[in-house]
């Protein structure tokens, strides 16, 4: 209707722009951004109509809000946040295209957890997404604030073909990859850990071995 302002926010500081590119009205959010909708605005949570976006896999619709965002430090910040969407959820077209078309921070950690990009897509299980970070240079040596790495997680996960890739470059990881052992019929199992796998620590000069490391929570 005439005189409606196309940027006014509800209660919970969402805009039109935002609730249509949400809910997968594409057409709808594209007719909005012909109306001048601010994309920059943030929801109470700071996440802005771009970031949004990154559900819907509208790669179109995707270039044209980031186009809209105009500022270089706003458009490295939407960036990253997206892809850090993108690899929780295991988007992988869409977190291509991301790193080939915008300008996040691939190694970016959370200030609330202290994962990155690669770690989320390990927890996920989305070790497709994970090898695509590791080619566009993730650091395979960032932790979590549990502790947990890439390393213990792709342990974990049995993949081999990702295993083989973050060996690239870390060859004393080789046989922390393939150390495997059963538990000894007359050794009882501590209720606080739960893998039976032999680690190496490999943070020493020499390697120490111990069994049945902790089990940590993903988050």
């Amino acid at each position: 209707a005439q005189g409606e302002n196309v940027n006014s926010i509800n209660d919970l500081g969402w805009t039109p722009l935002m609730q249509a590119v949400r809910n997968g009205h594409n057409e709808l959010a594209r007719f909005l951004l012909l109306k001048n909708a601010d994309v920059t605005i943030c929801n109470h949570h700071g996440v802005t109509a771009f970031t949004l976006a990154v559900l819907n896999c509208d790669e179109e619709l995707l270039a044209a809000l980031y186009d809209c965002l105009g500022d270089v430090e706003l458009r490295e910040a939407e960036s990253t946040n997206a892809l850090q969407v993108a690899c929780l959820q295991g988007l992988l077209s869409t977190a291509t295209w991301l790193l080939t078309n915008t300008v996040p921070q691939v190694n970016m950690v959370s200030p609330a957890t202290g994962v990155t990009p690669l770690l989320l897509a390990m927890m996920g299980g989305h070790y497709d997404l994970a090898e695509l970070l590791l080619k566009f240079g993730a650091d395979k040596s960032i932790t979590s604030m549990l502790g947990q790495d890439v390393f213990q997680l792709a342990l974990v996960s049995g993949d081999r073909k990702l295993l083989r890739l973050l060996q690239e470059d870390s060859p004393t990881l080789t046989s922390c990859f393939s150390l495997r052992v059963k538990k000894p019929e007359d050794e009882p199992i501590d209720p606080l850990y739960t893998s039976n796998n032999i680690h190496l620590d490999l943070q020493r000069d020499t390697c120490t071995l111990f069994r049945n490391s902790p089990s940590r929570p993903v988050f």
